[in-house]
């Protein structure tokens, strides 16, 4: 176990057994990588060649991956080399392809949606009704994303005919938990598909949020968005932007062995409480969604968020 600056744990969870601690962070990955040589690459828009900013970049299959800043641009490895890429990026097709550093731009298609007319109620907002209330004492638990991969977090909201007097989203509510101060993070909102997995986004425009130093509640309006809460329900997505502004290392020290390593994580980490089950958590990792579990405790977690709707 180590402490950062402001006296926050940063423990293995493997390793937390009988172990006082005011919190704890849950890292999927724990592994350091070696120094690679780098280069730079850019997602661009196929129509006018701008960058795109905030791209889920992931090795297919592999937990290797990175996003792209505001201008598009990323940072890869020779690992990246000769590999399938699976690219996302909020209001544009998804993409997959072998990289080549010969082809340094990434053009995606916009996701053009042809919609028949549709009249939208104004919103009246003079009634509120908040879903997945949580109290920040409850919030024990942290994920954080080191191994420099952009994982994405999930929340399944399930519809309930009580919303109908309050069916716009108007404001999400997040734990958050950080080393530095302005770190960034993305908010994805999604359908459910067939499969029961996230399926279309609900949102064509990234849902940026910034996390003071320390341990804080974040709200982020919806508002503006004017979306209505799906009857198949849906989900909320929390993800990691990998980038140098949001880079935070430290010093682990496992308490049973006493080796000291040298980590990398990227801020903030999301809280999270504890559930019986895991069937309305998810994990977009290798550039699939799965249910997050976790083989080494016996207990679920679920990420703390609060969805407050209106009329």
């Amino acid at each position: 176990m180590t402490k950062t600056a402001s006296g926050h744990c940063r423990v293995n969870l493997t390793s937390t057994k009988n172990m006082k601690i005011k919190y704890l962070v849950v890292l999927i990955v724990l592994i350091s990588n070696p120094i690679y040589a780098q280069g730079v690459a850019t997602v661009v828009d196929a129509t006018d060649g701008s960058g795109i900013p905030y791209a889920n970049i992931v090795v297919e299959n592999e937990s290797i991956g990175t996003s792209s800043d505001e201008n598009g641009d990323f940072k890869f490895t020779p690992l990246f080399v000769g590999k399938n890429l699976k690219i996302s990026a909020v209001g544009y097709k998804p993409k997959s392809l072998k990289f080549s550093p010969d082809a340094l731009k990434i053009p995606l298609d916009p996701n053009v949606t042809d919609l028949d007319e549709v009249v939208i109620e104004k919103q009246r907002k003079t009634l509120f009704y908040t879903i997945g209330e949580f109290k920040k004492s409850a919030v024990k638990h942290f994920m954080s994303a080191s191994n420099k991969t952009p994982w994405m977090i999930a929340r399944f909201f399930p519809y309930d005919t009580v919303y109908k007097a309050t069916p716009f989203l108007s404001s999400v509510k997040l734990n958050t938990l950080s080393e530095i101060n302005g770190a960034k993070f993305n908010i994805r909102l999604y359908g459910v598909a067939e499969n029961g997995q996230p399926g279309a986004l609900l949102a064509d425009e990234n849902i940026i949020g910034t996390a003071k130093r320390g341990n804080r509640i974040v709200e982020i309006s919806l508002e503006h968005l004017k979306i209505e809460f799906p009857p198949a329900g849906l989900f909320v997505v929390y993800e990691y932007i990998i980038i140098d502004e949001n880079k935070y290392e430290f010093d682990y020290k496992d308490p049973v062995s006493k080796r000291r390593d040298h980590h990398l994580s990227y801020e903030p980490v999301i809280g999270c409480i504890y559930t019986d089950t895991s069937a309305s958590s998810w994990l977009y990792k290798s550039g699939v969604w799965n249910h997050l579990e976790f083989n080494s405790i016996q207990y679920c977690l679920l990420m703390a968020v609060a969805l407050k709707l209106s009329n």
